[in-house]
């Protein structure tokens, strides 16, 4: 026996459900607006108000308050924009906003003004987090202390994001310190005029953490006078990656790296890369290269110039060097115009410096006295100066170029493709910071090896990425081609690996099947007629 139902008992059924369900469940977090006008005129009533998980919309405007974050998990965002709301110390406090021990926080887009008495403005008191920090798209600006601290007894498990920031002529512009087993995520931030821009401490304590200091500009007026670092890190373990930070300026150490595998998981990986520094008297500068633990160190694709020293290493703990688990390695780096020195190793160990650039094709400068440590020299470069304990043999005859390009049309081995194909390649990737795409190397032809039957081989400095094979290709013929890229530094990469197609079309487009043949466009107006068809029995 067959059963129908009428589709408004099910429609009736699901909607009982819905109501049910809906009386049951937590109630949904509040927004709470604070402005002229709005139920909430002043920040400090909004957050005594709310209950973990609100969020507190505050309407542009300046906001004279010394706030106190008392609840967890609470987002506060600029509704207006970023920095429309304003928020300035009203004197009663140290700190404009305050944010207790052990509480998550999202706070997004504020300006925040010392006022008459405030040194920090956003201060985390610390304890352990569970539930995410998250800071954003905030500006703190002249702060006699610290724009943005955060004293963490050990974070753990959770995620801290401090993103897009400002801190603009603060003595230090941010800080934060004490994480265990966290996501750490530190980027796009800028400081300017800060006597110490960034401080990051204790990354980790065991647990394994993923710390990202990446993105960052650290900027100094040279008529401020010199600044002490950076950007400053401590106890970086396993595993933190400091890359595509920029710091310019009269700073004392550029990057300041300390006490490498302190607390974390052994080994410590730490990746220092595609940093740039310019003007500082130390660019990159190690004080406990290795610590107490076997690390993984890559120092690569570095652009350190105009310094007194490129890179220097002051010391690091016996014996940990030529542990089995320990691999240190300095590549791909361009130091330039080093007045001192380019590479500076005070530990009395020899350290891996071989296939960096000096800024001469004849190498680094180095007269010491033979038999020395490497035992070699070499008197006759002009590059910058490297000290004794530095193995620089074999080095780097121009900066590193961009990465080997990658092909995306037409396919290898495509057939039927058109007389008139675009060529597609991938992106311009360099190592190297602040270098960019200038031109690109085009060739194709009849033979693999490209000695003869060449169609194209031409240089273009505005077909980059995509080249149109403007000449007619004869029908039902095998071409091969490829590319490789030139940077801003005229430096050029390696060459793609060679493609081929057949060509077999008609002009224009790119590849495929000839016009006429049945294809997936024809199946697809096909189907809809069958499916009529199928209805109409």
């Amino acid at each position: 026996m067959r059963y129908f139902h009428k589709p408004g008992t099910a429609v009736f059924v699901l909607s009982v459900l819905f109501f049910f369900a809906a009386m049951i469940s937590p109630s949904s977090a509040a927004i709470l607006v604070v402005g002229p006008g709005e139920t909430y005129t002043t920040i400090q009533s909004a957050i005594d108000a709310a209950a973990p998980g609100d969020t507190i919309q505050v309407r542009a405007g300046t906001y004279v308050e010394d706030l106190s974050i008392i609840t967890n998990d609470l987002t506060l965002v600029s509704l207006d924009g970023h920095g429309l709301a304003v928020v300035e110390g009203a004197g009663g406090s140290p700190d404009v906003i305050g944010i207790r021990t052990g509480f998550g926080v999202t706070i997004d887009g504020f300006r925040i003004l010392p006022g008459s008495a405030a040194t920090f403005g956003i201060h985390h008191f610390g304890g352990a987090p569970t539930t995410p920090v998250t800071i954003t798209n905030n500006t703190a600006e002249d702060f006699s202390s610290y724009g943005f601290s955060f004293f963490f007894s050990n974070m753990e498990g959770t995620e801290f994001t401090f993103s897009n920031n400002t801190m603009i002529n603060c003595r230090i512009g941010s800080y934060m310190c004490g994480f265990n087993g966290c996501t750490v995520r530190i980027t796009g931030n800028t400081a300017t005029d800060c006597y110490t821009g960034m401080e990051c401490e204790e990354l980790d304590k065991g647990l394994g953490g993923d710390a990202e200091i990446t993105g960052n500009t650290i900027t100094r007026d040279p008529s401020l006078g010199p600044g002490d670092a950076g950007i400053d890190i401590r106890c970086p373990e396993d595993t933190t990656r400091i890359s595509g930070n920029r710091v310019k300026g009269p700073f004392q150490y550029g990057i300041y790296i300390e006490y490498l595998g302190s607390f974390g998981r052994t080994p410590a990986i730490v990746f220092v890369e595609s940093n740039a520094i310019a003007g500082t008297g130390h660019g990159i500068y190690f004080n406990y290269l290795l610590y107490s633990m076997p690390a993984e160190v890559t120092v690569r694709c570095n652009e350190v110039k105009n310094v007194d020293y490129g890179i220097y290493v002051a010391s690091m703990s016996t014996g940990l060097l030529h542990h089995a688990d320990t691999h240190v390695s300095f590549s791909g780096n361009s130091i330039l115009n080093a007045a001192l020195y380019g590479f500076y190793n005070n530990t009395g160990e020899l350290l891996d410096a071989r296939e960096n650039w000096w800024g001469d094709v004849s190498g680094p400068f180095d007269d010491k006295t033979l038999p020395g440590t490497p035992d070699y020299s070499n008197p006759a470069g002009t590059g910058s100066r490297v000290s004794q304990f530095v193995d620089y043999d074999p080095w780097l005859t121009e900066p590193a170029g961009a990465e080997k390009p990658a092909l995306l049309s037409p396919a290898d081995g495509a057939a039927g493709v058109s007389l008139t194909p675009v060529l597609a390649s991938g992106p311009f990737v360099s190592p190297l910071p602040g270098v960019t795409h200038k031109a690109s190397h085009w060739q194709l032809g009849t033979a693999a090896d490209f000695t003869s039957g060449l169609v194209i081989d031409e240089e273009s400095l505005s077909d980059l990425t995509a080249k149109t094979v403007a000449g007619t290709l004869a029908n039902g013929t095998a071409y091969y081609w490829r590319v490789r890229y030139r940077d801003s530094n005229d430096v050029l990469s390696e060459w793609s690996d060679t493609w081929s197609f057949i060509t077999g079309g008609s002009s224009g487009g790119g590849g495929g099947c000839e016009a006429g043949v049945f294809g997936p466009s024809m199946l697809l107006l096909l189907v809809p007629l069958c499916l009529m068809m199928k209805n109409r029995r």
